[in-house]
């Protein structure tokens, strides 16, 4: 029960905080034409611009082919074959302005633009199922000691298998065999908590390296998208 809770809640803590993040972190869309391909008769080049903002979603809806909306709950979407999805939207602003002074010569605002969808997690914030008890469960054709934690996709369950990582930009210190003359492996992630990326691996090694006279240890740096050692 605990192991399915914190998934619960890591998605909650997704659907709350970290989908906005991704956004905030975001810097946009900027495409600047040439000059002879100018949109606006401006003396500058034109910028075209778009800023991301809210972000949002809605619960899973089914749309009938006839058009008609109505609520999906999951054991349809299981009777059905169907995915228990979620609408995802965002509003953005879109800017043509002048390279050189940042003139602004035309703005706009789109609303609940959407984007796509994401599975929603049963029994999660975004799940009909959210906080019902085990009556109200029973009513709406689902098993009252199902705990939830998982996703429907096609009408399977689909469930993440969680995975361990290592804290962003903390160094971590693991002691080697010697059998390659490595005696320590020093390991960081980068992580920029100011712009969205995935990171970046260091790794920092303590060498031994024997001669006939004497004995050195060297520190050797590997960097991802480096392939010589240095």
């Amino acid at each position: 029960n605990n192991h399915i809770l914190q998934q619960i809640r890591s998605f909650n803590n997704f659907l709350f905080f970290e989908m906005q993040n991704i956004v905030n972190k975001s810097r946009g869309i900027i495409i600047i034409s040439q000059k002879k391909y100018k949109i606006y008769n401006s003396d500058g080049i034109d910028k075209f611009s778009v800023n991301l903002k809210r972000i949002f979603y809605t619960k899973p809806i089914l749309k009938e082919l006839n058009g008609e909306k109505k609520i999906i709950t999951p054991d349809i979407a299981r009777f059905r074959n169907l995915n228990y999805f979620c609408d995802l939207f965002l509003d953005l602003k879109k800017e043509i302005s002048e390279q050189q002074n940042s003139k602004s010569i035309k703005s706009e605002t789109l609303e609940d633009f959407w984007i796509g969808k994401i599975p929603a997690m049963i029994q999660s914030h975004a799940c009909y199922l959210y906080k019902l008890n085990m009556e109200q469960l029973s009513i709406r054709g689902e098993c009252p000691y199902d705990k939830g934690g998982y996703f429907i996709v096609n009408g399977n369950e689909k469930v993440l298998v969680a995975q361990e990582k290592l804290i962003n930009n903390k160094v971590y210190i693991f002691k080697k065999n010697e059998r390659n003359n490595v005696k320590l492996v020093a390991q960081c992630k980068s992580f920029n908590d100011y712009f969205y990326n995935q990171g970046h691996m260091v790794y920092l090694s303590l060498i031994n390296r024997y001669s006939d006279t004497k004995k050195k240890k060297l520190v050797q740096y590997l960097f991802e998208n480096i392939i010589n050692k240095i």
